[in-house]
């Protein structure tokens, strides 16, 4: 899959909360990816009901076990929604690591962006 608008970088020493804050500022929409499927009352939605065929769409990756805590709240305060991977977990196998999750989210997207034409 081909990326067709150029990708705004920020400076590592950016805190992460003004990182994101520069890409709404030009327009992106920030979707949380977490292990958690709620939390404090927030509901994450699944992965595959969201349409990621969206543009301007960046995915934040939050934490990869399921701890109560899946982004920093100054992060957490910017995401404009939360996603999950639904999945049937055991107490030994709880969530995916970071790699696992990034690989489901970019399927999913070439999925859908499949599915409606795209690229």
């Amino acid at each position: 899959f081909t990326c067709s608008e150029s990708i705004p970088l920020v400076p590592v020493d950016v805190a992460p909360s003004e990182a994101l804050a520069q890409l709404v500022e030009s327009g992106w929409m920030l979707v949380g990816l977490t292990a958690e499927a709620s939390n404090c009352g927030v509901s994450a939605g699944a992965l595959w009901k969201f349409d990621l065929t969206r543009p301007k769409l960046a995915m934040v990756f939050g934490s990869d076990r399921d701890d109560g805590v899946p982004f920093p709240e100054e992060v957490r305060g910017a995401l404009h929604a939360e996603l999950t991977v639904p999945m049937r977990a055991t107490a030994s196998r709880g969530s995916l690591n970071q790699s696992c999750s990034v690989a489901i989210v970019a399927y999913e997207r070439w999925r859908q962006l499949s599915c409606h034409g795209g690229h």
